[in-house]
């Protein structure tokens, strides 16, 4: 009864989206960017970071800092290992994270996990923890259909951090 096309079946076929799905075989892969070399997921979802609305740290077993993940081999380039700080710099912000290397991660790619970079208490003090991917991606780059900005492939230089800057937690 709540089927109102004339045949009683569901219109599956999107056509604004059919000839855009036929055109990705000859779209070009993104250029290069020397400024912002690297390809940074903005808001992986990690253990105990499901949401922001878990804003009280204490609950998160792992991954307190809400670590920014990167390659080996990337990591060696840049001089960072675990538990190094690095600036990670988008064209929109940046935000200082504690490194952690992992395997995991393709060469070139970064990650930092949502849920981070909030304040866990209206206290009025500032106790964040983490960098907010939200102040790392911009408006401008967003998929044209639903305009979702792209979290996934945010555009970013990431280099190593010697002086002290304050992490909460530590």
């Amino acid at each position: 009864d709540r089927i109102h096309t004339e045949d009683g079946k569901l219109e599956l076929v999107i056509p604004e989206l059919v000839q855009e799905l036929a055109d990705l075989i000859d779209e070009a892969p993104p250029s290069k960017n020397d400024a912002f070399p690297f390809i940074l997921a903005a808001g992986e979802r990690r253990t105990s970071t499901a949401n922001t609305i878990f804003r009280d740290p204490s609950w998160r077993k792992l991954d307190k800092q809400g670590a920014l993940r990167l390659s080996p081999a990337d990591a060696a380039v840049l001089g960072l290992a675990t538990g190094d700080r690095a600036r990670v710099t988008t064209k929109r912000g940046d935000g200082v994270a504690l490194v952690e290397v992992s395997d995991t991660m393709r060469d070139g790619h970064a990650s930092l996990p949502n849920g981070f970079g909030l304040d866990a208490y209206p206290s009025g003090a500032s106790d964040s923890v983490g960098v907010a991917p939200n102040e790392l991606t911009s408006k401008d780059d967003r998929d044209w259909f639903a305009g979702t900005p792209f979290h996934k492939h945010v555009r970013a230089h990431i280099e190593r951090v010697d002086t002290p800057v304050p992490v909460a937690g530590s």
